[in-house]
């Protein structure tokens, strides 16, 4: 899954990894290389951006950059599928 790699990179930080490691500049690329067209992020790879799933990512993508680019289209995504009550809909399966 795409944000799992984000995820992990917020607990690296806390463990002292550094922003500008190997490691952390190749999970970033990689989650870069996975943002699609609309800005937004799915589940894997080849699936339709979901809300919930592009919030993980905004926040992991903050933490690394601050702003970009990237981080803007994904945060114009929220704003383009917010609904009017200020919800969103997520298409993420309830994992039980």
């Amino acid at each position: 899954m795409v944000h799992d790699d984000v995820v992990a990179d917020a607990g690296t930080f806390s463990a002292g990894v550094s922003k500008d490691s190997d490691m952390i500049r190749k999970a970033h690329a990689f989650v870069l290389s996975c943002q699609n067209e609309d800005g937004g992020f799915g589940q894997v790879v080849t699936a339709l951006s979901d809300p919930e799933l592009t919030a993980y990512d905004v926040l992991g993508l903050a933490q690394i950059d601050g702003y970009s680019p990237e981080l803007q289209n994904a945060v114009e995504y929220l704003r383009s599928v917010q609904e009017d009550d200020g919800s969103y809909i997520s298409a993420t399966p309830v994992e039980i």
